[in-house]
């Protein structure tokens, strides 16, 4: 760290997952100029790659709509972050192919959808382009219709089937371009496990702004927000052949069983081959492959998508991540801390890509009101 970076004003970030990356591209693009900025992780996207512990390399990373339920007032606040995420997203995909994130159709097949899915409650078709129900309790499926290669088996016990257009790319590559793209604005990384926020301070100690992009919720003094759990998730990193990846190169699919298990396909952009998963097992954290999920997954692969011989030959690798959720939804809220404004941005259990830009947008716009406002001081 050189004398002319402790010389300004610091706006530090902790954590190096998705959020925590756009935030500090959010905030380097907007107050990089006047300002240093720095990424203080245990884990970073040139080293830790294959860390289960490091949870958005792991991400299957893709869109899927969901409205409001009652009583959950926090799906109300997440689903407009989406959307903003979702345009941020559309521009990547036109302007910067090399982020890896492309769009494509999406398509929901629910055996047990909660009533504000079949009545597409608030929420869930909002700006979203070419949403359509190919099935409900008052659509009829047409069955040679063959715009999904999905077993004709499964339509029939579905009660809805939605298409949209989502968005979907490749975690790790994704991960490296947004790094890429801070080193080239400046931005001081630290691969450091912070025991509190505060300490912080120590590496810089003209810190004035803290972002919290810390997954878990690190505190200030130490220890950790105890509303926040880990949901472990399994899945495999599948390279089928090019004949049987055909059919689902261009769609994201996800099932919704009877018993409500969830099973999905998404195609990883820049040949990253498919992904398939996944589970969601609350409050474990085994960080080693189970035999059990893996053959879960491919038999529930060879129930949903005939056309896709998934076998124990095609897996690449297995995949295990914990996703930071917090009982209350994802914490976004300012809070001042021994003369430092810290921004919490965390907690948003499987859907941090989803959030990311969303999340980053808001972040930004506390740090250059703050930043005016102390400019107008002078």
């Amino acid at each position: 760290m050189s004398s002319h970076s402790q010389a300004k004003p610091t706006v530090v970030v902790v954590g190096a997952g998705v959020i925590g990356l756009t935030c500090a591209l959010e905030i380097a693009n907007a107050i990089g100029s006047t300002t240093h900025i720095a990424v203080v992780a245990s884990h970073l996207p040139t080293k830790d790659l294959g860390n289960p512990h490091y949870t958005s390399p792991w991400a299957g990373a893709h869109f899927r709509p969901f409205p409001n339920i009652p009583g959950n007032d926090y799906l109300e606040f997440e689903w407009p972050l989406t959307r903003a995420t979702q345009a941020r997203f559309r521009h990547l995909a036109e302007h910067h192919p090399e982020s890896s994130v492309k769009f494509m159709q999406g398509v929901e097949i629910m055996e047990n959808p909660l009533p504000e899915y079949t009545s597409l409650g608030r929420g869930y078709t909002e700006e979203l382009s070419n949403f359509r129900v190919l099935k409900s309790d008052t659509v009829s499926y047409d069955y040679s219709n063959k715009e999904i290669a999905i077993s004709k088996e499964v339509i029939e016990r579905a009660r809805l089937v939605t298409l949209y257009d989502t968005w979907t790319l490749n975690s790790p590559k994704y991960l490296q371009y947004l790094y890429q793209e801070l080193v080239l604005l400046g931005v001081t990384f630290v691969r450091q496990t912070l025991l509190s926020l505060s300490a912080a301070r120590e590496l810089f100690p003209y810190v004035k702004h803290l972002v919290n992009c810390s997954g878990n919720g690190l505190l200030y003094n130490g220890g950790f927000d105890p509303l926040c759990y880990p949901i472990r998730g399994q899945t495999l990193l599948l390279r089928p052949t090019e004949e049987e990846l055909k059919p689902y190169v261009n769609q994201t699919i996800t099932h919704q069983s009877c018993d409500g298990k969830w099973t999905f396909i998404i195609p990883r952009p820049l040949n990253g081959g498919l992904i398939l998963g996944g589970t969601k097992q609350v409050d474990d954290s085994t960080p080693i492959p189970k035999m059990g999920d893996t053959a879960q997954l491919l038999q529930g692969a060879h129930d949903i998508f005939p056309l896709l011989k998934a076998t124990e030959a095609q897996i690449e690798r297995i995949n295990v991540g914990f996703r930071p959720a917090r009982k209350t939804g994802f914490r976004l809220e300012t809070e001042e801390e021994d003369g430092v404004t810290v921004i919490h941005a965390y907690g948003a259990g499987g859907m941090g890509f989803e959030l990311s830009y969303g999340v980053a947008e808001e972040v930004r716009r506390v740090l250059v009101r703050d930043f005016t406002v102390t400019k107008a001081k002078f």
